[in-house]
């Protein structure tokens, strides 16, 4: 009766000290292509001790400075949210379990991604005849 009570004891502390806790994640740029006109941001989690709370407008935000930086106008966000795991450990009570989970959201550049702007930080030299 003691190893029960003292087992139920260990499982107790051990959710209470693992149980995951609402955490806020900013939304970064994950990649793109400028030529494809698409931007993907995301953040990462650990599913196991994080309940990840996000900004549909945060994210959108850094999609739109990144689409603007190429010429476009604005972003749309299109595809599902998409989750993958980047990291697996092995617990011997529980098998394998995700420590850090990659969420990732694409979005299509709109406009017409004219950029006037001069990129070159170098200024250009005359050519002499």
């Amino acid at each position: 009766m003691k190893t029960w009570l003292n087992l139920l004891l260990a499982l107790t502390l051990a959710c209470s000290l693992g149980c995951a806790k609402k955490v806020m994640k900013s939304w970064e740029s994950a990649g793109g292509s400028r030529a494809d006109a698409t931007v993907e941001v995301g953040y990462t989690y650990n599913p196991n001790l994080e309940i990840p709370e996000t900004s549909e407008a945060q994210g959108r935000k850094v999609a739109e400075e990144k689409c603007r930086f190429w010429g476009y106008s604005e972003a749309e966000p299109f595809g599902l949210v998409k989750r993958k795991c980047q990291q697996m450990t092995y617990n011997p009570f529980a098998g394998p379990q995700c420590v850090e989970m990659l969420v990732v959201q694409q979005y299509q550049c709109l406009g017409t991604g004219d950029d006037t702007r001069q990129l070159d930080v170098m200024p250009k030299k005359p050519i002499k005849p």
